[in-house]
């Protein structure tokens, strides 16, 4: 039934669309077909194309990686090279600044030396010239050479005499009054040294041998020698300047209040445990009158404590321990005397060293404002006085740490002593209250 139905719809004439969708149909198979045909002849045409393409790529990055290669070989090389001229600049240069130096011996040793030339082969001859004239120089030096000369005695006395030069580095004079070694005294001049070796000398200077000569090694014969004089105390605290005054008065202070405090300590505490054990002894007596005769005398702490507890000994607890809290009040104060002054002179002694070191080295840069570091002596007086300042506080400091907190350990124990004795006298008196009540009802 369906099959004859089709067949029916097949034999059927079409209507217009369906007749127009045919042809569109139709013609887009025609024009699929086309490209097809098209593009099948356009890749036919294009792979050798794209072969040859390809095999012009792989050669261009053949050519690159050996352009590459022969490239950093090429920077290696240039950094080699430049390293080569920078070692050779170096070498001319250090050459350069050889032959200057040597020039400028040679002139300060009043040798005649060429001037530098321009030319290598010019330099080399002049460098050959100031290895002879340095050579005769050597030799020179090594020499013992005689010369007629004048030169000061150790009081100031010009004499003319005989020079001996040992090469460059010592020199004696003779003459009729006086002979000995010498030192450079500035522009040219010398000056006996201190040493009295007159006599070896004089036979030195005869061409005669001595067992030993002592000598005084010329660093620079133009330079005035200055013999250093010896430190003191005194030249020290010159040299902190103002502070290091300071720093020294408080550290004299420190140590007379350290000194007052260890008498002071030592006549608080002489005699202490003798004394309680007399008073206790006496109070047990019922002898109060002869234990305050006893403590009358004497100078310790824990007889200035007895002296106030004892007439109130007899009395209520609460009134006894009042007088006993203000006897201890009264005597502890003796006890801490000059103890604080001490560990605050300790603890300033630093800051004061390390003001010292500030002012000094703000001299310094002021110095090197004005003058630049021309003269190293210039310098000296503001670190001296920044490392003389810092030294001076801590030598004050110090000790005065360590005694100061020594003597309080030994205020702290005296006044454990003073208490611990006032508290046995008053045990012991406690101790006496119930025959004292038993007594009293007797006598009723």
């Amino acid at each position: 039934m369906i099959a004859l139905l089709l067949m029916l719809a097949a034999a059927a004439e079409p209507t217009p669309l369906e007749a127009a969708y045919a042809r569109e149909y139709a013609y887009l198979i025609a024009e699929r077909d086309a490209l097809t045909a098209e593009l099948a002849d356009v890749r036919a045409d294009a792979t050798p194309q794209v072969e040859t393409v390809q095999q012009e790529l792989t050669q261009l990055e053949a050519r690159w990686v050996r352009a590459s290669v022969g490239a950093d070989a090429l920077a290696m090389r240039l950094d080699d090279v430049e390293r080569e001229a920078e070692v050779a600049l170096s070498a001319a240069d250090s050459i350069d600044g050889s032959l200057r130096a040597a020039r400028v011996t040679l002139t300060e040793a009043n040798v005649d030396a060429m001037p530098l030339p321009d030319s290598e082969e010019g330099r080399l001859a002049v460098a050959s010239s100031y290895l002879s004239s340095g050579l005769a120089l050597v030799d020179q030096g090594a020499a013992v050479r005689r010369e007629a000369g004048e030169f000061f005695a150790l009081d100031g006395t010009r004499l003319s005499g005989t020079r001996v030069h040992l090469g460059n580095v010592a020199v004696w004079g003779v003459s009729e009054s006086a002979a000995g070694a010498l030192v450079p005294e500035g522009g040219g001049h010398w000056r006996l040294w201190n040493d009295d070796i007159a006599l070896q000398t004089r036979t030195m200077a005869q061409g005669s041998t001595v067992a030993s000569m002592p000598l005084y090694l010329v660093d620079d014969a133009a330079e005035r020698v200055t013999e250093s004089e010896a430190d003191t105390l005194m030249s020290v605290v010159r040299k902190g300047g103002l502070v290091g005054v300071v720093i020294l008065f408080l550290g004299a202070v420190a140590a007379l209040m350290a000194l007052m405090r260890t008498v002071l300590l030592w006549r608080l505490g002489r005699g202490s445990r003798a004394v309680v054990q007399e008073v206790i002894g006496h109070v047990s007596r019922w002898d109060d009158d002869r234990a305050l005769e006893t403590v009358a005398g004497q100078s310790s702490a824990v007889a200035v404590a007895l002296r106030m507890v004892l007439p109130s000994l007899r009395e209520s607890s609460s009134h006894r321990d009042a007088v006993v809290e203000e006897a201890m009040l009264t005597v502890l104060p003796r006890l801490e005397r000059y103890s604080t002054a001490i560990l605050v002179v300790a603890a300033v002694a630093p800051l004061l060293g390390l003001l010292g070191t500030v002012t000094g080295m703000i001299s310094t840069f002021d110095v090197l404002t004005q003058f630049g570091t021309g003269d190293p002596k210039m310098l000296s007086g503001g670190i001296s006085e920044a490392l003389i300042t810092t030294q001076l506080g801590l030598i004050v400091a110090i000790p005065a740490v360590f005694v100061g907190n020594l003597l309080a350990a030994r205020g702290r124990g005296l006044a454990d002593t003073v208490e611990a004795g006032v508290l046995a006298v008053v045990n012991a008196a406690e101790a006496q209250q119930p025959i004292d009540v038993g007594c009293a009802q007797a006598a009723k």
